[in-house]
């Protein structure tokens, strides 16, 4: 899953790309495109900014710049200047940065259950499920996407409209 950070605008429908079939005609089934009826070409809109993160990393950036963490929400174009000002101190500061990180973590297998199995006269005990990986966030890798969500700001302002994600 993951979470974009858009202006507050619903822009026009336009010709363009197909967004499924990236312009094949052939959908991720390898089959017949619908949305463009295989012609590659569909009615698409496209935003002037946008930055799309992991749900965590969304989050993440959400409490560096005091936005509610939520799946979805907006900010209106009179809360722009905060978020900006709060961007400014987690791009200038390790501190306020380092509040927002989270450390690399890994799961070994085994975290759903045992089986046990048999091979001949010897019985093993095997830890069932794959291993799970996070990479983490660290005070660089949230300020590369500050920086993103910054430049949604910057749009959104001159356009005189707010914020959305979800």
């Amino acid at each position: 899953m993951s979470i974009s950070f858009l202006p507050d605008i619903l822009p026009p429908l336009e010709d363009g790309v197909c967004f499924i079939c990236d312009g094949s005609g052939i959908d991720y089934n390898d089959q017949h495109c619908r949305t463009c009826q295989g012609k590659g070409r569909a009615m698409v809109r496209r935003w002037p900014a946008e930055a799309n993160f992991a749900n965590s990393n969304a989050y993440a950036v959400m409490a560096a710049l005091g936005i509610e963490q939520s799946p979805g929400g907006s900010v209106p174009h009179s809360g722009l200047p905060d978020i900006l000002r709060r961007a400014l101190i987690v791009l200038n500061d390790d501190r306020a940065a380092s509040q927002h990180t989270r450390p690399a973590w890994s799961v070994e297998g085994g975290w759903a259950g045992i089986a046990i199995r048999e091979t001949g006269n010897l019985s093993e005990i095997v830890h069932m499920g794959p291993v799970i990986r996070s990479t983490g966030l660290d005070a660089d890798g949230l300020r590369d996407r500050v920086r993103s969500v910054v430049e949604v700001v910057e749009v959104a302002h001159k356009l005189g409209v707010g914020i959305t994600w979800g």
